[in-house]
């Protein structure tokens, strides 16, 4: 089970954009103030046979900004997580090692505006996006960048 978290506090995602912020002369410290997360659960049944549910945590994956939507798309084992800051950060996620490994396969910049819904086309190796911006991108993997032919939703 694979579940996106943010903290709605205005607060929180004020003390993590002026915290998480760097300066051109600093150094990048490698860490952040949390503000989303990908967390992923193992989900089986109860072995004394009582309908219940075991839910085990696999491991977490924490990030500066909101996590908004999670697609997931078994045939390329990858997960794109639509972020507030209208990035997506794309995961492979080894389903030979029952989920307890991935590795961060590239972090798409691709919108101004929270990511609202997305897609994964696995045959053309394509990601679909649309955003609070009023844009619909179609982004090559292969290239990680936008192909020709982005659509405005509202003219």
């Amino acid at each position: 089970m694979l579940v996106g978290l943010s903290d709605m506090k205005i607060t929180s995602r004020i003390d993590a954009y002026l915290t998480n912020a760097t300066f051109p002369w600093e150094k990048e410290s490698g860490t952040h103030v949390t503000v989303g997360a990908l967390l992923v659960y193992r989900v089986t049944r109860a072995a004394d046979y009582s309908g219940d549910w075991k839910f085990d945590r696999l491991w977490v994956k924490s990030f500066p900004v909101q996590t908004n939507i999670l697609c997931w798309n078994l045939t390329l084992k990858m997960l794109a997580i639509g972020m507030d800051d209208g990035s997506i950060h794309c995961l492979r996620i080894s389903t030979d090692h029952k989920y307890m490994q991935y590795e961060e396969f590239c972090t798409l910049k691709i919108h101004m505006g929270r990511i609202m819904g997305l897609a994964i086309d696995p045959k053309k190796n394509l990601i679909l996006s649309v955003s609070e911006d009023k844009k619909f991108k179609v982004t090559d993997l292969s290239y990680q960048e936008p192909q020709a032919g982005n659509f405005n939703l509202l003219q």
